[in-house]
């Protein structure tokens, strides 16, 4: 829809504004059935309608709300990679097309400085949501796993060859190199059309501007020297650069061939123009069945190059067809059929449509406690993926990504190995492989966790279609009292010293020593009172609130293997407590003798500022109208 109301607003005809809409909601992040992002991809669109308006009708506050509208939209619906390119993008193409509409005027100025109050009040309102990430980011381990590498090799064939997979719609080429991305599929006739618009209109107000950006977007994730290593010192760009910059070219090229689908219904282009593209087009697919053997395996080769000719054909034939309407519906089929169809499923989907239950997911789902789990690999390929765990909610220790508070990844990745620390984790539930190979390591939590120990020590419950599930009969509750701790000044002493005490982790625990203040009793003097799991009961338990009843004869500290975060407050039979860091990454509440009530609650100081940030900025709105519009 907003690619349609966009189009519209830059005089392209209703039925090329109508196939490249088609093209443009099955292409890039915005395949339904490819990724998530969707959510906040369509604002891209939203957002250059939004940009057209301003510029013609600059005095209209409502346009800049719009656009500020479409960015709010876009924080909100998450997934901050593709917020961050958006407005990249958008940013170049207002500048682009503002100065070129208006050169480098007192005008032009006052537009973007209106604009630039506009969105700033738009961020913060975002502050709800943008201040508890920024946040998060400081204390994720996104900063050691995502921005580490921050330029590569540049290779002469990659675009020839990155254009090939992002832009033509097909799921027979697969690729065996870090090239291998799903995300641009705007189908083979509107690559031809693009193509051709860029070629016969370059000169368009629209075509140029547009074309830019394609170029801009299409070769910074190449490594051109001195321009992607300068930008991919933004933490936000070395992310996801390839799929999220390419998916935006992609949006790019659709609009230049929109343009040419304009000028072809109102029979103002040369049938040579389309000519070239297709020549174009084909000298490209066969330099990929040229060095294919390098790059590519190739499914079938008769095949991929009688589907190409018969594109070509046809869209050499539709071209030249004198009635415009069945000229648009010719073409509007073979855009929706090559783009639409072109790629329907991708594993970042909805997991629970593509995995159906069985009999291992209902075993896990009928215990009601609280744990984790854990799938062993075989041989390196991932058994059972935590992005499955997640949708299945199931808990998994590998969280949903790597990009995990960085010292629970740590106390993970190097403890893990110890059987102690694996009950101390929650870890109820296995599921490996069979044929497992024991004993099989590899560090890299994102994708993998290595066991350091077999599972025999873990009893057989359950078997099906080539997986085995196992019950740790050993773990421990998720929350527990310990009556001796440790103290540690520093972080690096803390872990060490949990890794000295890992098999005592159900007696002793380690703390930090500006948190020894809060502790009720002296370590060493008060005896266990009871065994760690049987005087520990959940009430209530949230990802945001937990409620617990905590029965001991002696004071102690109550250990929860929940990661520990700043935020959680707790409260001992009404009274506010202090919420301390545990054996390096997790919750611990010093708690005294008797019978208690314990709660915990999530309410960052982040997420307060946020909200008063957030009404602010929403009061900001009616200001800016009064003093700028008016």
């Amino acid at each position: 829809m907003f690619a349609y109301l966009y189009l519209s607003e830059i005089g392209i005809d209703y039925r090329a504004s109508i196939i490249a809409s088609i093209a443009a909601m099955y292409s890039g992040l915005m395949n339904l059935f490819q990724f998530c992002p969707t959510r906040a991809a369509f604002c891209f669109f939203l957002g250059l309608w939004a940009i057209e308006l301003i510029i013609k009708h600059s005095d209209k506050f409502r346009w800049y709300f719009l656009l500020m509208l479409a960015f709010v939209i876009a924080v909100f619906a998450g997934q901050p990679e593709v917020l961050f390119f958006m407005s990249l993008v958008l940013g170049m193409y207002f500048l682009i097309r503002l100065f070129s509409e208006y050169g480098f005027t007192k005008r032009a100025y006052l537009i973007i400085g209106k604009t630039g109050l506009v969105i700033s009040a738009g961020i913060i309102i975002s502050s709800i949501q943008l201040l508890p990430f920024i946040e998060y980011l400081h204390f994720s381990s996104i900063s050691l796993y995502r921005n580490s590498i921050i330029s590569s090799s540049f290779y002469s064939f990659d675009a020839i060859i990155a254009a090939l997979d992002n832009f033509f719609s097909k799921d027979i080429i697969n690729s065996h190199t870090w090239l291998e991305f799903d995300f641009n599929y705007i189908s083979l006739p509107m690559f031809i059309f693009g193509v051709s618009g860029i070629i016969e209109f370059w000169n368009n107000k629209y075509v140029k501007p547009v074309s830019v950006l394609l170029l801009i977007t299409f070769i910074l994730p190449f490594n051109v020297p001195l321009i992607h290593n300068i930008v991919s010192t933004v933490p936000l760009f070395n992310i996801a650069e390839k799929e999220y910059l390419w998916a935006f070219s992609g949006f790019c090229l659709i609009i230049v061939g929109s343009i040419y689908l304009d000028k072809l219904f109102k029979q103002e282009i040369k049938p040579r123009t389309s000519n070239i593209a297709i020549y174009i087009t084909l000298g490209l697919m066969l330099a990929l069945l040229t060095i294919h053997s390098k790059y590519y395996t190739l499914m079938n080769v008769k095949l991929v190059v009688i589907i190409i000719l018969a594109l070509l054909v046809m869209v050499a034939f539709l071209v030249r067809l004198k009635s415009n309407n069945t000229k648009a519906i010719f073409i509007g089929i073979l855009v929706f059929v090559t783009a639409g169809l072109g790629k329907t499923v991708y594993y970042g989907g909805d997991y629970k449509y593509f995995y159906p239950t069985n009999p291992i997911i209902n075993r896990i789902k009928q215990e009601h406690g609280h744990f984790r789990s854990i799938a062993i690999m075989k041989n390196g390929v991932e058994a059972w993926g935590a992005n499955i765990n997640t949708f299945y909610d199931i808990e998994d220790i590998r969280n949903y990504d790597s990009i995990g508070i960085k010292w629970y990844d740590r106390f993970v990745q190097d403890l893990i190995y110890e059987p102690a620390v694996f009950n101390f984790l929650n870890i109820k539930y296995i599921v490996r492989a069979k044929n497992l190979i024991p004993n099989y390591g590899s560090h890299n939590l994102g994708y993998v966790i290595g066991m350091g120990i077999t599972v025999n020590a873990f009893r057989p419950i359950m078997f099906y279609n080539g997986f085995t599930l196992y019950e740790n009969p050993y773990v421990f509750n998720r929350a527990f009292m310990v009556y001796d701790y440790k103290i540690a000044d520093t972080h690096d002493e803390a872990f060490e010293l949990v890794r000295q005490y890992a098999s005592r982790l159900s007696e002793t625990a380690v703390i930090f020593k500006e948190d020894a203040k809060y502790a009720s009793f002296i370590p060493g003097i008060v005896a266990a009172a009871a065994p760690p799991d049987n005087n520990v009961s959940f009430d209530k338990y949230t990802p945001n609130y937990i409620k617990l009843h905590v029965d001991t004869a002696s004071p102690g500290l109550l250990v929860i293997s929940n990661t520990y975060f700043p935020g959680w407050y707790a409260y001992i039979d009404g009274r506010k407590s202090k919420v301390i860091r545990t054996d390096y990454a997790f919750q611990g509440v010093f708690v005294p003798k008797g019978i208690h009530e314990i709660e915990l609650d999530y309410m960052p100081l982040s997420f307060v500022i946020g909200l008063i940030l957030s009404i602010a900025g929403v009061a900001a709105i009616p200001l800016i109208y009064i003093f700028l519009f008016h």
